[in-house]
């Protein structure tokens, strides 16, 4: 599941999480490194050789 900021800050809107709890859950998150399997179009040509 993807969470993009603005869902976040929906959640803010609606009361779900505080101000505070976005600011520092954005703060950790950016912390974060991003370990996402990528897998495109230059990938597929270097494996298959081209």
């Amino acid at each position: 599941m993807n969470v993009a900021k603005q869902n976040l800050k929906d959640a803010v809107s609606a009361n779900i999480l505080s101000s505070e709890q976005f600011e520092q859950l954005i703060a950790f998150l950016n912390q974060q490194t991003n370990t996402t399997v990528k897998f495109d179009y230059t990938h597929a040509l270097y494996y298959l050789g081209g």
